[in-house]
């Protein structure tokens, strides 16, 4: 026991734990997979999340957008201007043959 029962320490042994004696280069190989395992386990956990946020946008109902009487008179007013602005170029095209 080392300072009290809270102590969080694992850098010694109690007499029936069982020890194992690594080099440093398996320790630091240790280290880099489990940096490694981390990594990925977080892009893994990012690219879930999207796309459980893309299944949920997907799984929501569309509004469809009803075609008014409103819709129609602004479809009528926007082909009667290029109607009009069509008729004009044609004038000004007409002015500019006749007075060559």
């Amino acid at each position: 026991r080392k300072n009290g029962y809270a102590y969080d320490g694992d850098d010694f042994a109690v007499p029936t734990e069982l020890m194992v004696s690594i080099t440093l280069h398996e320790y630091r190989n240790l280290v880099a997979s489990n940096a490694r395992i981390r990594e990925e386990n977080s892009k893994l956990t990012v690219e879930n999340d999207k796309l459980k946020a893309e299944a949920a946008a997907l799984s929501q109902p569309r509004q469809l957008k009803r075609w008014t009487q409103e819709d129609e008179r602004r479809e009528g007013e926007k082909e009667w201007q290029e109607m009009q602005e069509l008729e004009a170029r044609r004038k000004a095209q007409d002015m500019d043959k006749k007075e060559w």
